[in-house]
């Protein structure tokens, strides 16, 4: 009875790991801990409540990026600034060689099925 763990005393804080996250949960750090409460909030809203989809959701949001990112590279050249930082995008040529052997084989395969379809309706 006295090699139990029972009797061994922790913090909750460090039970959730003694970090950020501990902190954020804890509401140690009270304007992430808000943050975080109003964005699960917001969350909850859009796509229980109100019945909006996740990808229009992601879509919309790359769209306004791409929209703020142009009116800041806009402003920018009339105002004499620095441009907005957009890191190079450098695509290693096996990768794209191998998305696109994928696609084309996803779109035969496709095009295929939809032939077969196509001869079952006659």
């Amino acid at each position: 009875m006295g090699d139990s763990n029972l009797s061994i005393r922790t913090s909750v804080h460090k039970a959730l790991g003694g970090g950020r996250v501990a902190d954020l949960l804890l509401w140690r750090r009270w304007c992430g801990g808000a943050m975080m409460l109003v964005s699960a909030t917001t969350m909850y809203y859009l796509f229980e409540i109100a019945g909006y989809n996740f990808l229009p959701f992601v879509a919309n949001v790359l769209l306004l990026f791409v929209v703020i990112l142009f009116f800041w590279a806009k402003s920018a050249s009339l105002l004499n600034r620095p441009l907005p930082p957009i890191p190079d995008m450098e695509f290693l040529r096996e990768l794209l060689e191998w998305f696109l052997m994928s696609y084309t084989d996803g779109l035969i395969v496709y095009w295929q099925l939809h032939m077969t379809l196509q001869l079952a309706r006659i």
